[in-house]
Order: structure tokens, then C-alpha cells, then sequence
């Protein structure tokens, strides 16, 4: 029975921020070592190979937090303060229209 991506995932998560205080970079290159031998074992059209391929393209992107501790390791936090812009961005396209907003989609 072969391991899951997201078990792998979240194990490396858990990793990542427990060891924030002594260095990233040794988790991230065995995360990265990991991924490239899924790669290798998985068909190339298969859902899973095409996230893999996707993260390791796009590898050196999350290296730069590790460089710059002034970049975190997610967006959580502004995706929160941009929410009621977008969700009001939504709710505007029917303002001024009554029959636009009683449409059912």
C-alpha cells in the first residue's frame, strides 16, 4: 500500500512548522526528494503526477520564504482581508436589478 500525497503532504506540514526555529531548508530538500521518486513511479497523465510536476516547476517559488523571513508560507491571512471584496464584488453585479437577482442559476 503506497502513501498518500496528502498524508505526505501533512506530515511535511507538520514538520515545516515545528522546525521554523532551526531551518527549513533539510525538510524542504527531503520533501523535494520525495516528490521527485512519487514522480518517477506514477503514469505521467495520472491526476497525481500532474500536481506533483505542477509543485516541483514551481519549487524555487517556495524556496524564497526560506531566504526571506519577511515572506510567509502562506496567504491565509490576506485572503481573509479580501474576502468581503470579492464576496461584495458578487453581491454588486445585481445592484440596480431586481430581475438579475431573483434569476436562478
Amino acid at each position: 500500500m503506497r502513501p498518500c500525497l496528502l498524508t505526505w503532504l501533512a506530515i511535511y506540514r507538520k514538520r515545516l512548522y515545528s522546525c521554523c526555529a532551526h531551518g527549513t531548508g533539510p525538510v524542504l530538500d527531503e520533501l523535494k526528494e520525495k516528490l521527485r521518486v512519487m514522480l518517477s513511479r506514477e503514469s505521467k497523465k495520472m491526476p497525481l503526477a500532474k500536481a506533483i510536476h505542477y509543485a516541483l516547476t514551481r519549487w524555487d517559488a517556495l524556496l524564497r520564504y526560506v531566504d526571506d523571513g519577511n515572506i510567509e508560507i502562506d496567504n491565509n491571512p490576506i485572503e481573509r482581508e479580501i474576502r468581503p471584496v470579492a464576496l461584495g464584488r458578487k453581491n454588486n453585479l445585481f445592484a440596480g436589478s431586481d430581475v438579475a437577482a431573483n434569476v436562478r442559476r
